[in-house]
C-alpha cells in the first residue's frame, strides 16, 4: 500500500476544555501524520495558549489564527496552507482512535 502524507486540520473556537485530548489523539495515530493544523477561529478563552504550549513538544503541530469567522472558512484557511496529499477535517472536541486514520484511508 502506498504511503500517503495527511494532514489533519482542527477548526478551534473556544475549545480550551478539548483542544489537547484532540490534539493528543491525532498525535498517537498508528499511521503518521505529515502535520496537524489548528486554525484557531477568535478564540477568547486559552484555546490558542494551551496549542502554543503544546507546539514546543510537537513540531508537527502548527497554529493559524484568523478572525472569528465559523469553522467552515476556518477549516478552508487551513487547507490553502497544507502540504499533505490527504486532508482529514477533524472536529476539535473529537478524540480520534488510534487507527482512525489508518481505518478511513484503507480503501
Amino acid at each position: 500500500m502506498k504511503k500517503y502524507t495527511v494532514s489533519a486540520i482542527i477548526a478551534a473556537y473556544n475549545e480550551e476544555e478539548h483542544i489537547e485530548k484532540c490534539v493528543t489523539s491525532l498525535l498517537n495515530q498508528s499511521y503518521p501524520i505529515e502535520e496537524i493544523m489548528v486554525v484557531d477561529d477568535g478564540s477568547t478563552d486559552t484555546t490558542v495558549e494551551i496549542v502554543k504550549k503544546l507546539m514546543k513538544s510537537y513540531p508537527k503541530l502548527k497554529l493559524i489564527k484568523q478572525n472569528h469567522k465559523g469553522a467552515g472558512p476556518a477549516w478552508n484557511n487551513g487547507v490553502r496552507k497544507s502540504k499533505g496529499e490527504i486532508i482529514m477535517i477533524a472536529g476539535a472536541d473529537y478524540i480520534y482512535g488510534k487507527d482512525y486514520i489508518k481505518n478511513v484511508i484503507s480503501p
